[in-house]
């Protein structure tokens, strides 16, 4: 409660710490507190995308989530399937980081491994 009660303090409107001392929050909606709408709606849905992207299998999860995704099929023959994928390379040796873009953080590698 400390760090709250430093957190509100801290702030020049004071009818947020009014409003909590005397249990009425209906004085909560401050300038400060309101967002925009465009804000809320977009952070909305760029949280829904993430959640549908944990549900996703593979690169269209990698996609969902706005990554780069770099397929590595367990079949050759299979190369079609993965359509979708910024790069489709037949080995992890073909696989170099530094290549074109270099920003390397945001690359999503999708394994597909066969069971013999």
């Amino acid at each position: 409660m400390k760090f709250l009660f430093r957190f509100i303090s801290a702030d020049p409107n004071r009818t947020m710490l009014r409003s909590l001392g005397r249990h009425q929050f209906s004085d909560l909606t401050g300038t400060k507190a309101k967002r925009n709408y465009a804000d809320n709606v977009s952070e909305y849905n760029a949280v829904l995308a993430s959640l549908n992207a944990t549900r996703r299998p593979g690169v269209t999860a990698g996609k969902a989530a706005g990554m780069e995704v770099v397929a590595v099929p367990s079949v050759p023959k299979q190369a079609h399937l993965y359509i979708s994928a910024d790069e489709v390379i037949n080995s992890l040796l073909d696989l170099q980081p530094e290549k074109d873009r270099g920003n390397f953080a945001n690359r999503t590698l999708v394994y597909q491994w066969s069971r013999h």
